[in-house]
């Protein structure tokens, strides 16, 4: 960890408070009152002192609203401005109105603005390369909407052998109570809306470097058929090291990780795969399984398989909703916290470091 700034780190413990109390709904006086009812003694005057600047600052009366108002303190102490904060269950409802952030001349919005370059795969299942585009977070002529701008070359060309490009404009709004940032964008061209969704982190005195999201789409091809993705945005270009690694990022991931044989094989020859993950997780005498974890098999079958045999079509649909019952397929998918992590640490601190030792 880098060395941060004390007022800076000041200010990013007072801004979490504040943003808690104004997503549970509660006044300082409220405050006040929830902590001596549970045996917490504190004066309004501090209360408005560590949410109002970093200066008086009690590190003690820091802990005492921490447990008071049920927040993770490491999450408010965290030294991370890209931490989010786990809120426990709303005080009060709120009208819905109040929910939505869509002026982008609101502060919240600030951090956000820009122009990032997107990644994502084909939806077309015989393509296996990214797709590298535009992504742009703006204000509107009056500031009274958040514009997106979305811009990638297709890899195909016209019959005039231009590259085709695609272009989605649409708005962005934040909402606060679920932690989203909600994109609705739109080709007129070939009338597709698609829907974007990211994470909103609330961030202190930086841009946003990175974020990956989940996006509502139609698939390519012939059949345009209902289909969901991730997409990754970053500040930078990413070389092709760096996607190498970040890929596997966009792919419909869960908490579980399957491999099969072949490719747990291929991946051990990979040059780029860390040696202390052989060291620590294979078997050291064969060095081509994992040691403690035992293997599970899987049955890999296709469903036109079904779809074309002999049976009836009432057992085909029976046998296929019950195969389907019965694997393993995730009940949702979610782009996670940890992912993002993940990937805002490798390109602010592995990918950089690799960098600077290249430049040596």
């Amino acid at each position: 960890m880098g060395k941060i700034d004390k007022e800076k780190y000041y200010c990013m413990i007072s801004e979490r408070i504040r943003y808690a109390l104004h997503e549970l709904g509660y006044t300082q006086a409220e405050l006040v009152k929830l902590c001596q009812e549970q045996g917490y003694d504190i004066k309004q005057s501090s209360i408005s002192k560590i949410t109002s600047s970093a200066t008086g600052l009690s590190i003690m009366n820091v802990v005492g609203i921490s447990k008071v108002l049920n927040l993770d303190l490491s999450e408010v102490l965290s030294t991370e401005s890209n931490t989010v904060l786990t809120l426990p269950q709303r005080k009060i409802e709120r009208e819905s109105s109040n929910y939505f952030i869509t002026r982008a001349d609101d502060k919240v919005f600030e951090p956000y603005l820009g122009t990032y370059v997107c990644y994502f795969y084909p939806t077309k299942s015989s393509e296996n390369r990214l797709i590298k585009g535009e992504f742009s977070f703006s204000k509107s002529v009056d500031s009274s909407e958040c514009e997106v701008k979305i811009s990638f070359k297709t890899g195909k060309k016209n019959e005039e052998n231009e590259e085709i490009r695609k272009e989605y404009s649409g708005t962005a709004c934040i909402s606060l109570s679920m932690n989203t940032i909600y994109c609705s964008v739109s080709n007129k061209e070939i009338g597709e809306i698609c829907y974007i969704v990211f994470s909103f982190i609330p961030i202190l005195y930086e841009k946003l470097e990175c974020r990956l999201g989940g996006v509502l789409t139609s698939s390519a091809g012939d059949n345009r058929l209902p289909t969901m993705q991730r997409i990754l945005l970053s500040k930078k270009e990413l070389s092709d090291d760096m996607l190498y690694f970040l890929e596997g990022q966009l792919l419909m991931n869960q908490s579980e990780i399957l491999l099969s044989q072949n490719a747990f094989n291929a991946m051990l020859k990979d040059d780029r795969f860390p040696d202390a993950f052989k060291e620590y997780f294979c078997d050291s005498e064969s060095g081509n399984r994992f040691s403690n974890i035992l293997p599970m098999p899987y049955f890999y079958l296709y469903e036109s398989m079904i779809r074309d045999s002999f049976m009836s079509e009432e057992d085909k649909i029976k046998s296929i909703c019950l195969l389907r019952k019965y694997s393993a397929a995730a009940k949702y998918n979610k782009v996670g916290g940890k992912a993002d992590q993940i990937v805002y640490k490798f390109l602010t601190e592995i990918a950089d470091k690799n960098n600077d030792d290249k430049k040596i």
